[in-house]
């Protein structure tokens, strides 16, 4: 009898989480909130104020001169740094205090991708993405063989390369290597740190779309930091510019460019040499 009741109450709890996650995803609730949120370094504000709203299931880039603070920002995303005033609020839960297995349980809603892809130099290509799984599951040999294969496919790897090393790969297999691990335990949010920094325009591109193809695919909800302009534009949903410190602007990718903030207008031309001076 307890056997019965302890499972209808899990199904009752399971099908509660499923209607709550369908009410947020058809009420376009945030995934990642912050709010009022600021961060220093010494006597530098680095964050100030900052309000932020991370859509769910959606494409947000944030963009801004080199040393705004956009890596920053994502630290505080995944509680890897704690704001000194504000909260962080992510799926739901306010991580800004949280501490322990509380905010490791948080974490594992998330994917990485970082700036330089962060392979292991002494790992293949399969065992690199493999390591996710192995460190964190119980999968089988066989299992994590499968599921690592379909990763490299959805990020248009084949077989060839499994064996290959990092020192091996070109930067833009090296983002693909490191998307494929990132996608790898499913997650719900996964943050790009400047994903196509160093490469070519043309791998640009390929690399953007292919975040843009697995996204639709999968459904994350995506954080993209980049100065890429006007390329990020293509693909994301919505757009934030980050600058002083705060969210200066912040919409859909069309009235990003249609803007009249001047601060904006020549970030976006492409006239940002050093401090950004207001355009008269």
């Amino acid at each position: 009898m307890k056997t019965v009741l302890g499972t209808a109450i899990d199904v009752l709890r399971r099908t509660a989480g499923l209607q709550r996650e369908a009410r947020r995803i058809s009420t376009g609730l945030s995934m990642i909130k912050l709010v009022n949120v600021t961060k220093s370094f010494d006597t530098q504000v680095v964050l100030n104020k900052l309000n932020l709203e991370i859509a769910t299931g959606k494409i947000t880039a944030v963009i801004g001169p080199s040393g705004e603070g956009k890596s920053v920002l994502l630290k505080h995303m995944i509680g890897l740094m704690q704001p000194e005033s504000g909260e962080v609020e992510v799926d739901g839960e306010v991580i800004s205090r949280m501490r322990g297995s509380n905010l490791n349980r948080i974490r594992e809603k998330f994917g990485m991708l970082f700036q330089n892809a962060a392979l292991f130099d002494s790992m293949t290509v399969f065992e690199n993405v493999a390591f996710p799984l192995q460190e964190k599951t119980r999968l089988s040999t066989a299992q994590i063989r499968e599921r690592v294969l379909d990763a490299l496919k959805d990020v248009g790897l084949t077989g060839a390369d499994n064996k290959k090393y990092p020192d091996m790969l070109s930067g833009g297999m090296k983002k693909r290597v490191g998307l494929a691990r990132a996608l790898l335990l499913n997650p719900k949010i996964i943050l790009f740190d400047e994903p196509t920094t160093g490469l070519d325009p043309v791998i640009c591109r390929t690399i953007h779309h292919l975040i843009k193809d697995t996204q639709r695919k999968f459904g994350y909800t995506a954080v993209i930091v980049s100065h890429e302009i006007p390329a990020i534009f293509d693909i994301s949903d919505h757009v934030a510019m980050l600058y002083k410190g705060e969210i200066l602007e912040m919409g859909v990718p069309r009235d990003i460019q249609r803007s009249t903030n001047p601060v904006v207008r020549q970030f976006i031309t492409g006239s940002l040499e050093g401090p950004i001076r207001l355009v008269k």
